[in-house]
C-alpha cells in the first residue's frame, strides 16, 4: 500500500523525487525571470506602451532595412506580417517579457516559459541582426532557458513543484 508520504514530495526537500539537484540552477531562473520582468516593467513605464507601434516599429525597420541586413526571410516576415500588425507585436513583446519574467521567477509552467522566451530571443536576434554564435544578452538568456526547459528547474523552490502529479507531465 503507497502512502501519501510516498505520493506527495517531501516540502523540506524542494526538489521532491527529482535526482538531479535543481535547486542549484535556483539563481539562474531567478536571475533570467527577473530580468524579463524588469525588462518588461522598463517598457510599460516608457513609451513603448503609450507608443507602442510608433517606438517598436520605427527600431524595427531601421533594422530591417538596413543595407547590410542578412536575413532576407526575416525582413520578407517583417514587412508581411509584422509591420501591418506592429501594435499587436508591441503588445505582445511587452507582456510577454512580463509574464515569461515571472513565470520563470516563480516556477509556474517553466518549461512552456522558457519555449516562449527562446522563441522571444531568437525573434530578436533575428529582427535586430544579432549573430546566435555571438556572445550576447540574447544568445546568453536563450542558452540559460534551454538549460532551464530541459532540466525542469521550475520545480525547486517553484509552483511546478506543487503541480507535479496534479496536472499532466508535459504542462509542468
Amino acid at each position: 500500500m503507497t502512502t501519501r508520504a510516498t505520493i506527495m514530495p517531501d516540502l523540506y526537500q524542494p526538489h521532491g523525487e527529482v535526482g538531479t539537484k535543481v535547486w542549484l540552477l535556483l539563481p539562474l531562473r531567478l536571475y533570467v525571470g527577473v530580468h524579463f520582468f524588469l525588462a518588461g516593467i522598463g517598457k510599460v513605464g516608457r513609451e513603448m506602451l503609450t507608443k507602442p507601434a510608433e517606438t517598436l516599429g520605427a527600431m524595427l525597420q531601421q533594422s530591417v532595412d538596413a543595407a547590410d541586413y542578412p536575413y532576407g526571410f526575416y525582413r520578407a516576415f517583417y514587412h508581411g506580417v509584422i509591420d501591418p500588425n506592429i501594435a499587436l507585436f508591441a503588445f505582445l513583446v511587452v507582456f510577454g517579457e512580463l509574464f515569461v519574467g515571472l513565470a520563470i521567477a516563480t516556477g509556474t509552467l517553466t518549461r512552456w516559459a522558457c519555449v516562449a522566451g527562446i522563441f522571444m530571443m531568437l525573434n530578436f536576434s533575428l529582427a535586430f541582426n544579432k549573430p546566435l554564435a555571438v556572445p550576447d544578452n540574447t544568445t546568453s538568456f536563450a542558452v540559460i532557458m534551454l538549460v532551464l526547459l530541459l532540466t525542469n528547474a521550475g520545480r525547486a523552490y517553484g509552483v511546478d513543484h506543487f503541480l507535479r502529479g496534479k496536472v499532466a507531465p508535459w504542462i509542468a
